[in-house]
């Protein structure tokens, strides 16, 4: 094994003719590189004697927090690896520079055109039929779904929420009774979540399922895995 032709690792094989033995190796790595695998032995092929992949170091995820103020939700952003995490009062450019944005209950000067997270505010662009419910019990939720993944949202209650219709470029991923609590899809080539109530205004920040869907939300926002 070989990481930019260093070597890093050798290890006899004795492999029986017509069949396979798979090999795993660990190794540490600091900068972007190509990792190659070579067999050392004669045969009467060289060119399959020898496989290389590029590795890509990961990138830190670029997220700005338009928010009046919300620790809870910054600190559960803040929690997850490699976050690079800035915050903003309002949004009054494109947020270059960012991978995406999240708006926490504050309606930006300027909407970002980029990947976003929505928390209690809406976009006339995104949705319609858009109305306020008291204390919405949620009834169902998607666990198959990427943003879900892990996270139950059992005894997690809500003082009120907006909600609407679900539009044709998004999926409802947790419902009350009335209509849909959170949405998340792509709209263009912008990939939304929608959150219809203030978290603070609810006691999900409390249960473990709300950091692990801030986690799971930044890696499906990161345009990097979409």
């Amino acid at each position: 094994l070989l990481l930019d032709e260093r070597l890093l690792e050798t290890r006899p094989l004795t492999i029986p003719a017509g069949q396979t033995s798979p090999q795993v190796f660990l190794a540490k790595q600091s900068r972007d590189g190509v990792f190659t695998v070579r067999l050392t032995g004669q045969d009467d092929l060289a060119v399959d004697n020898r496989a290389a992949i590029v590795s890509l170091m990961p990138k830190p995820v670029r997220v700005l927090l338009v928010s009046r103020g919300n620790r809870l939700l910054e600190k559960a952003l803040r929690a997850v690896a490699n976050v690079e995490l800035a915050s903003a009062t309002d949004l009054t450019d494109q947020a270059a520079g960012f991978d995406f944005v999240v708006l926490d209950d504050v309606t930006p000067t300027v909407w970002p055109k980029g990947n976003v997270l929505a928390i209690h505010v809406v976009s006339t662009n995104w949705l319609d039929g858009v109305k306020q419910v008291e204390a919405p019990p949620i009834v169902d939720w998607k666990s198959a779904h990427p943003l879900l993944r892990y996270a139950s949202l059992d005894n997690v209650q809500i003082v009120r929420s907006l909600t609407a219709r679900t539009p044709t470029w998004a999926v409802s991923l947790v419902e009350a009774p009335q209509a849909p609590l959170i949405l998340a899809g792509e709209l263009g080539r912008q990939r939304i979540v929608w959150i219809g109530f203030d978290v603070l205004e609810s006691n999900w920040p409390l249960r473990v399922s709300f950091p692990i869907f801030i986690a799971n939300a930044v890696e499906w926002l990161d345009p990097a895995n979409a």
